[in-house]
């Protein structure tokens, strides 16, 4: 061989071992991943309800039934909460166009709190979850969206 050759084998050798130098900064250790915080305040799409939640259990599972606890309450401080207030809560995925393949129980508790069992994200992706607060013959909705791993 040639030493021409030889030097570069040399130089790629050297190359492909990072140039035998350990000054390179050691990879970044994995950051671990956290669940994602599921629940929280919305405020119902006229501005007239406050609409807080949070799911039981939390994370919310895929492919097995969870419940919902859920307190209504008017956004004016002043206002009075109505005795006959009624809530639904739903879900749906809007990018695959379907719903939930159930239809969650809600529970009145008194005092604006409910409870809805039965949700089923059967599922992961992008959920959208709906909470319609009805007063008499009208009805508000608060909507949030879950990222379902």
């Amino acid at each position: 061989m040639t030493s021409r050759w030889l030097v570069f084998m040399a130089l790629l050798a050297l190359a492909c071992t990072g140039g035998g130098s350990s000054d390179a900064p050691p990879p970044p250790a994995p950051v671990p991943t956290l669940p994602p915080v599921v629940g929280g305040e919305l405020e119902s799409g006229d501005g007239r309800w406050r609409v807080t939640w949070a799911p039981d259990p939390s994370p919310l599972p895929t492919g097995e039934t969870f419940a919902v606890d859920v307190t209504v309450a008017p956004v004016d401080a002043e206002a009075k909460l109505p005795r006959d207030l009624k809530l639904s809560v739903d879900a749906g995925m809007p990018h695959h166009g379907h719903g939930m393949n159930v239809f969650p129980e809600v529970t009145a508790q008194g005092e604006g709190s409910f409870r809805a069992e039965g949700l089923l994200f059967h599922m992961p992706g992008s959920w959208d979850v709906y909470f319609d607060v009805t007063d008499g013959a009208f009805t508000e909705r608060a909507q949030t969206e879950v990222e379902i791993e």
